[in-house]
């Protein structure tokens, strides 16, 4: 699911907070 996510946005600030909700 988070290689999804990576995918869609290549950036690791926003992912970042997007983990903490998952």
């Amino acid at each position: 699911m988070l290689r999804k996510i990576t995918k869609n946005i290549p950036e690791n600030p926003p992912i970042t907070p997007l983990k903490q909700e998952l």
